[in-house]
């Protein structure tokens, strides 16, 4: 418990951005428990830019990238934005939740974020593959392209990645780890049967 403290104390700590002269806007950084783990969710007054899991690799990189491409300094502090992600998060993991209205904010090239949309249209509960999500953007030779994009995708859960799959029904990679990803494939469909 220790180590888990300390660790976000780091996170804390290396993320506060001291250019505040310089940012045209100001990021928010709010972190919040789940069944899986601890997360962090940073966005302005109006959008959700990025929810992780704290654990991530190169977090802290990806979090520095998305203030540097808005302009924005960040601190520590849950807005309605904040608050309102957190909610619905633990009303999905009830099973209360299979859609969410917070609203996202892209960052990305507009192949990304074409794949980012069409992964909204995965229904909670459902998976697709790598294919399946190719031939829904209209090219059936960019599943290589479709996975890195979705492995670029920075509003975990909200934006379901985890609900691609390989075309022979194993459930493949997941930036926040596979047994993530199988249990949140599993937690769906689980509520699904109900």
């Amino acid at each position: 418990m220790k180590e888990k403290n300390q660790a976000k104390k780091n996170l804390k700590t290396n993320l506060e951005i001291k250019n505040i002269d310089k940012a045209k806007s100001i990021l928010y950084a709010s972190t919040f428990n789940t069944q899986l783990g601890e997360m962090i969710a940073i966005n302005d007054k109006r959008y959700l830019y990025l929810l992780e899991f704290i654990d991530k690799e190169d977090l802290e990189k990806e979090i520095k990238k998305v203030a540097d491409q808005l302009n924005a300094t960040l601190t520590f502090s849950r807005t309605k934005i904040g608050a309102k992600i957190k909610k619905e998060i633990d009303l999905y993991f009830r099973g209360k939740k299979t859609y969410f209205e917070t609203p996202v904010y892209f960052l990305g090239t507009s192949f990304q974020k074409n794949i980012w949309s069409t992964l909204l249209e995965v229904d909670f509960g459902k998976t697709i593959s790598y294919k399946e999500l190719a031939n829904k953007i209209g090219n059936n030779d960019v599943q290589r392209a479709a996975g890195s994009a979705i492995g670029k995708n920075k509003i975990a859960i909200v934006i379901p990645c985890h609900r691609i799959i390989k075309s022979n029904g194993e459930f493949g990679e997941y930036a926040n780890g596979s047994e993530r990803k199988e249990f949140l494939i599993n937690h769906e469909k689980s509520f699904i049967k109900k």
